[in-house]
């Protein structure tokens, strides 16, 4: 198991992803995560020692892949309501103009058809600030 401590560096961008998440699972407002950065600076090991750090607290970790994207709402409200608290985690994300899947992670962050419930947020994470490359 990846803990807080393990991760060196980077404290400040650490600090803020622990008082989001602590905000999060204490039932205050929160906010989705983007971590992005170069390769092998810990964004994934952050939240998976964030997923272990609060875990004892009902936080629970939903990883999501890009083809599943499209049933991104059927996740959530199958997780809706529940006692826990979960994070909908994407791992590496980035899009190619051409690529569509990012619409309904777009929908989803922006409200779409269905609100997003207080009990879920995501947390994602891209070598990218910029998530779709433009031409």
């Amino acid at each position: 198991h990846v803990h807080l401590d393990d991760l060196i560096g980077y404290e400040a961008a650490k600090q803020k992803l622990v008082e989001n998440t602590e905000a999060f699972v204490s039932g205050r407002p929160a906010n989705n995560c983007l971590l992005y950065g170069d390769a092998g600076t810990g964004k994934s090991s952050s939240i998976k020692a964030i997923a272990n750090q609060y875990y004892d607290r009902g936080l629970r970790i939903i990883e999501i892949y890009r083809h599943q994207f499209r049933n991104l709402n059927e996740v959530i409200s199958q997780v809706k309501g529940r006692n826990y608290r979960f994070i909908i985690y994407m791992d590496d994300l980035s899009f190619e103009e051409f690529e569509t899947e990012y619409k309904y992670l777009k929908a989803v962050i922006e409200g779409g058809l269905e609100k997003k419930p207080e009990n879920v947020l995501i947390y994602a994470t891209s070598n990218r600030r910029h998530l779709v490359r433009e031409s």
